[in-house]
């Protein structure tokens, strides 16, 4: 068992901006949950985090690794100071686990030592997209040269959610993975909705199961659990197999919400599609797939076999519309329970990294009103732990 942490506090705390969310009794909150935490799971020492926000992440990094001494960097020193002003006030036995550091990214790690960190967590936009930096091939190089040996890194990227193939479009987010691979040989590739974290190393990971502290609270403890098991599950990257990237990629916010509408139409036609193989009449909008549960489940098992990304849409859906206040999605998390051996079987990977990740942050979310379906996600953990503990050694 790991040392006491200090993750929570006693103070109300409600923090929500478009950066962060920072609340005093949870680690993992939120609508879109940072997998940053996996970085502790390395077992590292030393981790740099590109682009603090208000913080949200940090907590995660530091449950998944006690011992951990995040250096935290960001730009905006509003927000930086903002962040450690907060960390002082609700979290202090945490500071001495934090350096906050005002910089630029590019320029921050231009000036470090070579092999300076174990892990590197990467979260850089500004408020139209991408920042520019993370787009350049240096910036990768430094990025390679400032990681030990046996480091890894977690780069945030925003795209095109998961049901249209991403990566199978001319956009800031592939050309960053194409960056990435060369320098790091191995590349997972963990979505969420419009969101893809990269985990690349030179070496072949070595995540450890986390040994989780007794003050952790049952909903963290979940997430933790979770996180170890997506990334142990992800199969790495063909990049071979990823389009060549066009001169003209989209990266802005506007760009990329541009082309999900007007690839909208396509989905459909491909949701009809499976439909019509599970022998379920068409729809005419994307969204009505979640008025009609048994429908929405026979839709997601037929995809499974038929177009496996297109399974991610009902997932996707009820992790977007749970942030909406739909109120109406127990349905999801009882398939989840009831179906999970078998759609293990179908598709191990899909059910760990796409329905259960997402159930787990529509139970976190704060404004979606689903903590109670912890007991069944403990449920599903445990069920996904038998199952790899009896096809694998972890």
């Amino acid at each position: 068992m790991v040392q006491k942490l200090n993750l929570y506090s006693k103070k109300r705390l409600f923090f929500h901006t478009n950066e962060s969310l920072l609340v005093n009794d949870r680690v993992f909150t939120g609508n879109q949950i940072d997998d940053f935490a996996i970085a502790g799971l390395q077992c590292p020492n030393q981790i740099l985090l590109l682009g603090v926000g208000y913080g949200g992440a940090i907590k995660g990094i530091i449950a998944s690794n006690p011992d951990a001494h995040v250096t935290a960097v960001d730009i905006n020193a509003v927000s930086l100071q903002t962040c450690e002003n907060l960390y002082a006030e609700f979290f202090p036995e945490l500071l001495s686990q934090i350096s906050f550091i005002h910089d630029d990214a590019s320029h921050f790690i231009q000036n470090i030592e070579k092999n300076s960190f174990d892990a590197i967590c990467i979260d850089l936009y500004h408020p139209n997209g991408y920042a520019e930096v993370i787009l350049e091939e240096v910036f990768w190089e430094n990025m390679n040269s400032s990681l030990s040996m046996d480091g890894i890194i977690l780069a945030n990227s925003w795209g095109l959610p998961s049901q249209l193939d991403p990566l199978t479009y001319s956009t800031a987010q592939t050309k960053m993975l194409k960056l990435m691979s060369r320098f790091f040989p191995n590349i997972k590739a963990l979505p969420s909705r419009r969101n893809i974290t990269f985990l690349a190393s030179k070496a072949d990971l070595r995540i450890k199961y986390p040994e989780l502290s007794g003050d952790l609270k049952s909903l963290d403890q979940i997430g933790l659990k979770l996180l170890f098991f997506k990334a142990y599950i992800s199969k790495n990257i063909d990049v071979s197999q990823i389009i060549d990237i066009e001169d003209n990629i989209l990266y802005t916010i506007e760009d990329l919400d541009n082309l999900m509408y007007q690839e909208w139409g396509k989905l459909l036609n491909e949701i009809n599609h499976i439909r019509i193989k599970a022998h379920l009449n068409p729809l005419s909008q994307v969204n009505d797939l979640l008025d009609y549960p048994d429908e929405a489940q026979r839709f997601t098992e037929a995809a499974l076999m038929h177009r496996p990304i297109i399974a991610t849409t009902i997932p996707t859906l009820a992790g977007g519309m749970a942030f909406v206040g739909n109120k109406k999605l127990d349905w999801y998390i009882k398939w989840l329970v009831e179906e999970k051996s078998r759609l293990m079987m179908i598709d191990l990977e899909w059910f760990v990294n796409i329905a259960c990740w997402q159930a787990y942050q529509i139970a976190t979310n704060p404004y979606a009103g689903y903590e109670h379906w912890v007991p069944h996600l403990e449920k599903l953990l445990f069920t996904i732990q038998s199952h790899v503990l009896a096809t694998n050694n972890i």
